[in-house]
């Protein structure tokens, strides 16, 4: 079985688009931003996610990404709100 941990719409769409069968297990991970590096902080977030889901199927195959976005190496939070997402 092939897991999914993340509640991404968009990923959801693309692993259905190529074809994958899959069940959605978002993790249950905190996403506190404790690195500078955009690239190690996204790397960090996605393992944290995959070995989460991987703890409740262990022998199963789990997919996990991140998205993190940088302006000028300086990470942009999560926007809050739709307010806030349109601001950034």
């Amino acid at each position: 079985m092939l897991y999914l941990a993340s509640a991404s719409p968009r990923r959801r769409d693309l692993l259905k688009l190529a074809g994958f069968r899959f069940t959605v297990e978002p993790a249950e991970i905190d996403e506190v931003i404790s690195q500078d590096d955009p690239a190690c902080l996204v790397q960090n977030l996605a393992l944290k996610k995959a070995r989460a889901v991987a703890k409740l199927h262990p022998d199963d195959v789990v997919l996990a990404a991140d998205t993190v976005v940088a302006l000028d190496n300086h990470i942009l939070g999560k926007p809050q709100d739709k307010e806030q997402d349109t601001k950034k």
